[in-house]
């Protein structure tokens, strides 16, 4: 899960197509780690990771790019937004906080608390 210090890195990686660029994140600059269980690609900084091995497609399933299945075999959190079991991104600095793409290159980030009251 990328983090908004981030979202340069993001756009540059999510702007190439893998197809056409299979070094893109040599391309982009990207520092990552081999995934002990996958050999997928961690990229350093982000503040989660998983890795997952993608399921087979099912007649279920609408199409191999309109849903991809896949199960989580580990994940990994940074202690400094996730902690017992939810995220506070509250403490957080700002850099920190997740990175979401809306659509055409724009981004968000995730927003203030809201306490119910």
């Amino acid at each position: 899960m990328p983090c908004v210090a981030q979202a340069n890195l993001t756009r540059a990686v999510g702007g190439e197509s893998g197809l056409d660029h299979p070094d893109k994140l040599r391309r982009c600059g990207v520092v990552w780690t081999a995934g002990a269980l996958t050999g997928t690609p961690l990229v350093h900084g982000c503040i989660a990771q998983m890795e997952c091995r993608v399921l087979p497609a099912t007649a279920h399933v609408a199409g191999p790019h309109d849903l991809v299945l896949a199960e989580v075999l580990a994940a990994w959190a940074d202690p400094r937004v996730f902690a017992n079991g939810r995220w506070h991104f509250e403490r957080a600095e700002p850099a920190l906080r997740s990175l979401h793409h809306v659509a055409g290159g724009h981004f968000y980030a995730i927003g203030d608390v809201i306490a119910p009251t």
